[in-house]
């Protein structure tokens, strides 16, 4: 199958870790067979967004190629209190223009098309189906459905209604869908986000530390996000307070965490990512909204524990074998289960042998295979 993908983002020579995520699942899916291009429209005059070029050809982990494109659109979004002006329809219709440039100039041949997210990509990809008469999907893998509000709420409804179906990373996102009257529950189906297990195993743990330079005989926790309020960083800070635990943070962002047990606190690159994992006891993240957390997923496949939000967006991922869950806005709850996992030798254990279950199911490859199943049946279903 020739599936166009529309995104907001995508990993590029100049920004490599944006929406890593949906690379691995295009370079998947055409290492299945299929032949994948991508249309990532960048905003003019936003220079910390696409490439430094206007097409990369990328290669999957089989030395398959990927042509990705990176034409440049006008926007001029206002704040939310200008969402129905003529600014914004402009905004969208340009981003449009440039994915159907980019079509007719490389003479891009498809026979379905697949946006990321369910905001402008997806507006843009029901316009444009329509005008090649194919069928198009959407992936609502957001842990806020902003869209709904950054742009005219009718506007963007009506349009996810033309939709073909769209593939959900939770059961939660599916429930958001439905009330707000976007498609019916036979066109949304739920796909849970995957990792690529060839990447994301138990490593050695020694060998790991020695990367990151961390002590080998350290209890260390783990935390991948952006240092903001949603992701936690502070309150995971405020719940550890035994001595003898340390926290090793990956990301960035405005709520930097500061303190004597904190062991690093830099980002790391994409390639790193298995090692850092590895290198840490536990995952901690006390998140307060996902869609499908893929750092979550990518512990587990590491074999590592996680603690994290009890909230319905981890329901799809999270279960009693493998983690602990708690209000992500309790100080003492986080605290506790932490203790917990520290103090229980036991109960670490059987959460480790959880994790690793779980990993055999968090398989990118099967993701992707049900996705295009899933897709095709529709297809058909249309015809």
């Amino acid at each position: 199958m020739r599936i166009l993908f529309i995104t907001m983002g995508y990993p590029s020579n100049k920004n490599r870790s944006r929406l890593v995520f949906l690379q691995r699942l295009v370079n998947e899916m055409v290492d299945l067979g299929h032949e994948c291009t991508v249309i990532a429209p960048t905003k003019r005059f936003h220079f910390n967004e696409g490439s430094t070029c206007y097409e990369e050809v990328q290669s999957t982990n089989k030395n398959n190629r990927v042509h990705v494109y990176f034409p440049k659109y006008t926007c001029i979004y206002l704040t939310s209190r200008f969402k129905n002006d003529i600014f914004s329809d402009f905004s969208v219709q340009n981003y449009i223009d440039s994915v159907k440039e980019v079509i007719n100039k490389e003479h891009i041949k498809f026979d379905c098309i697949y946006s990321h997210f369910v905001g402008t990509s997806a507006i843009a990809a029901t316009t444009i189906g329509a005008y090649y008469k194919v069928p198009t999907f959407a992936a609502a893998g957001e842990s806020e459905f902003k869209d709904f509000y950054s742009y005219d709420r009718e506007k963007t409804i009506t349009a996810l209604n033309k939709l073909t179906g769209i593939i959900s990373v939770s059961t939660e996102n599916k429930k958001i869908l439905i009330s707000n009257n976007v498609l019916d529950n036979s066109k949304i189906k739920v796909f849970p986000n995957g990792v690529d297990t060839d990447v994301f195993y138990p490593r050695d743990k020694e060998k790991s530390r020695e990367i990151f330079g961390f002590n080998k005989s350290d209890f260390i926790i783990g935390f991948v996000g952006h240092f903001i309020e949603r992701k936690g960083p502070l309150r995971l800070q405020k719940s550890v307070t035994h001595s003898d635990i340390k926290i090793a943070y990956a990301g960035k962002g405005e709520q930097v965490p500061v303190g004597n047990n904190i062991i690093y606190k830099e980002t790391v690159s994409p390639v790193r990512m298995p090692d850092f994992l590895s290198s840490v006891d536990l995952f901690v993240l006390p998140t307060q909204n996902e869609g499908c957390c893929n750092s979550i997923i990518e512990a587990l496949a590491c074999g590592v524990p996680v603690i994290s939000s009890d909230l319905a967006f981890n329901d799809d991922i999270l279960d009693d074998s493998c983690s602990l869950r708690v209000d992500p806005n309790n100080i003492n709850q986080i605290k506790k289960a932490i203790d917990t996992v520290f103090f229980d030798k036991n109960e670490y254990a059987l959460l480790k042998e959880g994790a690793l279950k779980k990993r055999q199911t968090l398989s990118l490859e099967r993701r992707a295979i049900n996705i295009i199943n899933w897709m095709q049946e529709l297809m058909e279903v249309n015809n």
